[in-house]
């Protein structure tokens, strides 16, 4: 939890609509208490079972309108303070209403949080770690096989994300972490049967899922996408 307050002051100051404000800190005897952004729908897996409980899934237009919020938000934290989060995943993105009575995907506001394996970066050109953590159906293949890494292995898990918000599932599994490591290097994903996507969002999908960190997007690239074109940029 220090990690989490350590990397909450960091962009103090420097607050984004796509980042949980963090407020303060009070220490007792015996706990740590963090005043967060009270966000009042939950996390993002409560809200898509809620939203489309008998698929599990979103379609393309509402997906599109989450993934340019968690983007932007991830953007701003390796612009401005240099930080990987590590984490992404459906439970760490928390939903808040903006009106009484939501409806519409635009009366929502989606936020990243749970900042408690995000890390800074090195100040060097091309700042790199070692580390593995985070959740492994989301993990990058060079994190989860203790290679080194950078922030694009954050772009392979908003890659991950974005793929189950549309399909309802995972792009690479396995039964026990040892498959799920030979899976990820096949780098064959399968788009489900039932599920019908613009070439532009399957072209997003791969620039964010590619095996190789090198060859994925940079967030300003995947900014710039046409699949992101008509929808928020904060």
């Amino acid at each position: 939890m220090e990690r989490e307050i350590e990397v909450f002051q960091s962009l103090s100051g420097g607050g984004h609509p796509s980042i949980v404000r963090f407020y303060k800190a009070l220490q007792t005897a015996n706990n740590l208490y963090l005043f967060m952004e009270y966000c009042d729908k939950g996390d993002l897996k409560e809200f898509i079972a809620t939203r489309a409980p008998l698929t599990g899934k979103l379609p393309e237009h509402e997906a599109r309108f989450i993934l340019c919020q968690v983007l932007c938000g991830l953007k701003h934290l390796k612009d401005r303070s240099g930080i990987m989060h590590r984490d992404i995943k459906l439970d760490n993105i928390l939903v808040k209403s903006k009106v009484p009575h939501p409806d519409s995907i635009e009366h929502y506001e989606f936020k990243i949080g749970d900042m408690g394996l995000a890390k800074q970066m090195a100040s060097s050109p091309d700042p790199t770690h070692q580390t593995m953590c985070g959740t492994p159906l989301y993990m990058a293949p060079e994190v989860i096989t203790g290679a080194k890494y950078n922030y694009k292995a954050d772009v392979w898990s908003l890659g991950a994300l974005l793929f189950q918000i549309l399909t309802g599932e995972y792009p690479f599994t396995g039964k026990n972490i040892d498959e799920l490591r030979f899976n990820l290097k096949q780098g064959i994903y399968k788009i489900p049967n039932n599920t019908n996507l613009s070439l532009e969002c399957i072209d997003f999908l791969n620039c964010c899922l590619k095996h190789d960190s090198k060859k994925r997007k940079s967030w300003n690239e995947l900014r710039l996408h046409p699949f992101l074109g008509s929808s928020d940029s904060r």
